[in-house]
């Protein structure tokens, strides 16, 4: 019988932490596939050229690599192929954390009313690429495999090339770019490309139709917008809309929703304006009510089931549909609807994609920086991120903490409410500007008390 080996794909690497010993990881994204230990070892016996068919290799091995093979993780082949040396198994010292959303700069070329960082006076300052080099290093040893960068602006750094370089030669991917385009022409692109090959996703803020040069505080920002989102689609990147819903743009959401399609973006996501320090002298008289947001949700979502839903749609809580699946929920209604919900996280994106500020402070996410809990946070530039990542820190004590840790020593309220495994006391950013960190995100208390999801049923199911 001729021999057969099993191949890893090159997309994935073996690595554990002291929360999850054995794991595929998908290197571009992060994402991690748990491995019992019978799996694990089928992969370490491939790793060392044992044949699949050979004795060592028992029928609970081979079992494995055979659905590792069907799931698409790896391949048969006639031929022996050691794997990279970044695919052979590594531990770190922490526990698992998928990717990091990082402002590698606080400097911007827009003046937005609602910055989260007080762009463009760049109150995080912006790190030296030496010490973002360390701060890379430190992902690696983390074993985080994947970046999202922003800003700030993230192509105002001058040293943008280099810093992209120092990602590569760790392999650390970029899963997404957020830039507000204005630096994007086919000048960039080509230079951008011959640099970095792959397809990332470019995700760019539009504000609706008629509305995107008041909130970024730029004349001719909307016309910039689009041609930078018409250059990256006809150089084949995939494209995300990012846009706050507040009372300016309520009636132009279905027109942007038309144009949106007709650029061929691959998502749209929307949300209700948080309230940032720089939003604060804008808010009375431009801030949406909850009231007005599902209006001018319900209207958008006629027009997008009108043409087809041409892409990927997230609408705040409300609405969430998935174009490959052809499948529309409600993300409120995710959640466990059982007691199992009180060992899982509060919220999982705060868990396993925290936000690195311009300094260096690691924070849960992005619309709690500049609000005062950044002097709690850890700042990798005097603590190592394995350390950070381990039970004990700042970070860490909010970012894992469980429902039932959160029901019972903090939000009483949500305690006693017949939602609370599913809704999770919402989201923490809401809960802040509400006007407790700890507390309960008032808008899920109406969309679960008052029966805010009623208006949403027919366009979607419950999950």
């Amino acid at each position: 019988m001729s021999e057969k080996y099993f191949q890893l794909s090159k997309n994935f690497a073996m690595r554990g932490w002291r929360d999850l010993e054995y794991n595929l990881q998908h290197q571009p994204s992060g994402r991690v596939f748990y491995l019992p230990k019978s799996a694990a070892d089928a992969v370490f016996l491939s790793f060392n050229g044992i044949p699949v068919n050979s004795p060592a290799m028992l029928p609970l091995h081979r079992q494995v690599l055979t659905a590792l093979v069907e799931n698409g993780l790896g391949v048969f082949s006639a031929e022996f192929s050691a794997p990279e040396e970044f695919q052979r198994y590594r531990k770190a010292e922490c526990n698992c954390t998928q990717s990091i959303h990082w402002s590698i700069t606080g400097r911007c070329n827009l003046r937005c009313r609602h910055c989260y960082l007080d762009a463009p006076d760049a109150f995080y300052g912006e790190m030296s690429l030496e010490q973002c080099i360390t701060i890379m290093d430190q992902m690696v040893e983390a074993n985080i495999c994947c970046v999202s960068i922003t800003g700030g602006e993230p192509l105002v750094r001058p040293d943008w090339t280099q810093f992209i370089t120092a990602l590569k030669e760790r392999h650390l991917h970029i899963e997404a770019i957020y830039t507000n385009g204005l630096a994007v022409t086919e000048k960039w692109i080509g230079q951008f490309q011959a640099l970095y090959p792959e397809k990332m996703l470019f995700s760019l803020s539009f504000d609706g139709i008629g509305c995107h040069d008041w909130l970024r505080g730029r004349v001719g920002m909307e016309a910039r917008t689009i041609e930078a989102i018409k250059l990256l689609t006809a150089h084949g990147y995939p494209i995300e809309i990012e846009t706050p819903i507040f009372k300016d743009n309520l009636d132009k959401l279905p027109a942007t929703c038309e144009l949106l399609a007709d650029l061929g973006i691959r998502n749209w996501k929307l949300s209700p304006m948080i309230e940032s320090k720089a939003w604060e002298k804008y808010s009375a008289e431009h801030t949406a009510s909850t009231d007005e947001m599902i209006r001018a949700a319900v209207v958008l979502l006629e027009k997008f089931e009108e043409l087809n839903k041409p892409f990927n749609l997230q609408i705040a809580h409300y609405y969430i549909y998935e174009k490959n699946s052809n499948k529309a929920y409600a993300p409120a209604f995710s959640g466990e609807n059982s007691e199992k919900a009180l060992k899982s996280p509060l919220c999982s994106c705060m868990r396993q994609h925290p936000y690195l500020l311009p300094d260096g402070t690691l924070m849960p996410c992005m619309p709690l920086a500049n609000c005062g809990l950044d002097n709690q946070m850890p700042n990798l530039l005097k603590t190592p991120l394995v350390e950070v990542l381990r039970p004990g820190s700042a970070l860490y004590a909010l970012s894992d903490m469980r429902l039932g840790d959160f029901l019972e020593n903090h939000a009483q309220e949500c305690n006693q409410c017949e939602h609370k495994y599913i809704c999770k006391g919402g989201c923490r950013a809401c809960a802040r500007q509400c006007g407790d960190l700890y507390g309960p995100d008032t808008q899920m208390c109406r969309y679960f008390k008052a029966g805010d999801y009623r208006f949403f049923e027919k366009f979607s199911q419950r999950r």
